[in-house]
């Protein structure tokens, strides 16, 4: 679970407090020369949604353990998260 810790926390605190790292990963260069401001997060949003859904299947997974809840397939599950997201066994 602690490698969690990173994308649904540290990372998206970086960009909504006003510093140097999120001031300076919403600009990019323009092709007069100038920059621009980009407005929306998608790409910082998928990162975060698919955090969360991690973080929702560890937890599904251990309140199965500690409660001894059967019948939950946690391959099947893993595998559907990392075809969602393509990643490769970080659940």
């Amino acid at each position: 679970m602690s490698s969690w810790v990173f994308p649904a926390y540290v990372m998206p605190m970086t960009h909504t407090h006003a510093t140097r790292d999120s001031f300076m990963s919403r600009i990019y260069p323009r092709h007069d020369g100038g920059f621009d401001f980009r407005k929306n997060s998608r790409e910082f949003s998928g990162l975060a949604v698919g955090a969360a859904h991690g973080i929702v299947l560890h937890a599904l997974q251990a309140q199965a353990e500690h409660f001894g809840i059967d019948g939950i397939d946690y391959t099947a599950l893993s595998e559907q998260f990392d075809a969602v997201w393509h990643t490769e066994g970080e659940t």
